[in-house]
């Protein structure tokens, strides 16, 4: 299968839409955006974001397009499966972070890459994205 990219112009309005999203709550974050094969393709760390916040949000999108499910399903389904999901993340040298806050981007019924974001609590981070792929992707 060959590797597929958000379009520019999505992953633009995106990016912005998650900025106003995340200052109408008023916490800084991190987003990143990543292709289908876990390739980062955009990034924005927001004034006043944690430098953390960048592996963070790039972690959690490479988790949500790898599997193809939000981060907050991810950590449900392992919840009961700890040893698997370090087993998982340790395997893949620490870049997938099964915790909310990351999510397929789908266009036209097909995955083209993922979102994550980092710097508020895991609901924060996910309503922010939630908000913006609403905004954007409809």
């Amino acid at each position: 299968m060959s590797e597929t990219r958000v379009p520019s112009d999505v992953a633009k309005r995106l990016l912005e839409e998650a900025a106003v999203q995340s200052a109408r709550i008023g916490v800084p974050m991190g987003f990143a955006i990543v292709d289908t094969a876990g390739h980062l393709t955009s990034f924005e760390r927001l004034a006043g974001a944690g430098w953390v916040t960048v592996g963070l949000a790039q972690g959690k999108a490479r988790a949500a397009v790898a599997f193809g499910s939000s981060t907050a399903e991810l950590a449900e389904r392992w919840a009961g499966a700890p040893l698997f999901a370090t087993a998982l993340i340790a395997q893949n040298s620490g870049d997938l972070v099964p915790a909310p806050g990351g999510f397929p981007i789908v266009l036209d019924g097909v995955v083209v890459g993922a979102i994550g974001a980092s710097g508020g609590t895991g609901a924060q981070d996910a309503a922010v994205l939630q908000g913006a792929l609403d905004a954007v992707t409809g």
